[in-house]
């Protein structure tokens, strides 16, 4: 991990040259304490990896921890430094080994392939990055990015709004499907400077938006799945998302999110609690003016939480089951991977702030 204040010095584009506050110097020291901490959980991460949508989150939490250079919040993220994000590509490189016939990233595990698609599509911008990282390798990492974007345009199902589904067996809007697809569209297009692209991937998030936008306890929220096939919702729920406003009036007394709101098990979820928390960091850093101190203030309470629900081995807990939704679960990767999102967005506020 880099020095702090270099850290801080590299993602603002200049050296730093003043004494930092007292109290931007506390948060750094608070940070840092947690080195060890945050070294676990990527461990974890990293070695509980099982499914394409884990193999996705995971990449993106490394390259957002470790290499913040290249990661989308970053000043010139689609331009080589000259450092090979390694272990990043390490992950990006098991991603393409296992990519299926029909172009899905992070498929191929024994026999079997997983029903979704776009799942895969979450390692996506980690193999593009090794095309202009990695010069030893660059056809191959663009061949196989190429080939996921291909699947995405010209394979997958589409529903009647004409989004692209998130299952390839049926016509599904899934929530998660935000985070999986459209990201590596947009990624894609910045990278290629292709605006249809960057149009395609933000008509996608709204059409999922239209699909599951509902009335909630807390506000306008989004339930889990909606199936265009038999026009109904699989999963009305309404689950932890990015909706900041809507989620953070709903925080369990822990100060963390509830697994449903409505429709579900309401258990403390440190899983998508740690997201929303790095969203708000994120929100904040980006757009000040929108997202003032009163998400951050609520971040912090969050971030604080899920800390202390992390044990010995820098696992999260409770997160809801990967494979059940409403149950709690002993490991999430995705929990995991979140976490470390939590804690370099805290990181890149600091610096900012």
């Amino acid at each position: 991990m880099f020095p702090y204040l270099l850290l801080c010095g590299f993602l603002l584009g200049h050296t730093l040259t003043a004494v930092v506050a007292t109290s931007n110097s506390d948060e750094q020291a608070l940070y840092e304490s947690y080195s060890h901490m945050i070294t676990n959980i990527k461990s974890a991460m990293l070695d509980s990896m099982r499914a394409s949508w884990e193999q996705g989150t995971a990449l993106g939490s490394i390259i957002e921890l470790s290499y913040p250079q290249y990661s989308v919040f970053g000043d010139t993220p689609f331009i080589s430094t000259g450092a090979i994000p390694i272990s990043a590509l390490h992950l990006a490189l098991s991603a393409v080994v296992r990519q299926s016939s029909d172009g899905r990233l992070s498929q191929v595990i024994g026999d079997a392939l997983d029903g979704a698609a776009l799942d895969g599509a979450s390692a996506g911008s980690g193999v593009l990055l090794g095309s202009f990282t990695d010069p030893l390798r660059s056809a191959y990492w663009a061949n196989a990015s190429k080939a996921q974007l291909d699947f995405l345009l010209y394979k997958a199902p589409r529903t009647s709004t004409g989004a692209i589904s998130h299952r390839i067996d049926s016509k599904q809007y899934w929530a998660d499907g935000v985070y999986m697809g459209p990201p590596f569209i947009a990624y894609y297009g910045a990278v290629t400077q292709n605006q249809t692209l960057l149009q395609l991937a933000y008509d996608n998030c709204r059409l999922y938006r239209d699909a599951l936008l509902v009335p909630g306890p807390t506000g306008n929220l989004w339930a889990h799945i909606y199936s265009d096939d038999n026009k109904t919702f699989f999963d009305e729920g309404i689950w932890g998302t990015e909706i900041l406003d809507g989620e953070f009036a709903a925080l369990t007394p822990q100060n963390l999110v509830p697994d449903y709101l409505t429709g579900g098990s309401p258990f403390g979820d440190a899983s998508s609690s740690a997201a929303l928390s790095s969203v708000a960091y994120r929100a904040s850093t980006l757009f000040p003016d929108h997202f003032p101190s009163n998400y951050t203030d609520v971040a912090a309470r969050i971030r604080d939480a899920v800390i202390g629900g992390v044990d010995e081995l820098g696992v999260l807990s409770p997160v809801v089951d990967p494979l059940s939704f409403g149950v709690v679960g002993v490991l999430s990767t995705e929990g995991q991977a979140f976490a470390g999102m939590m804690f370099s967005a805290w990181r890149d506020w600091i610096c900012w702030d």
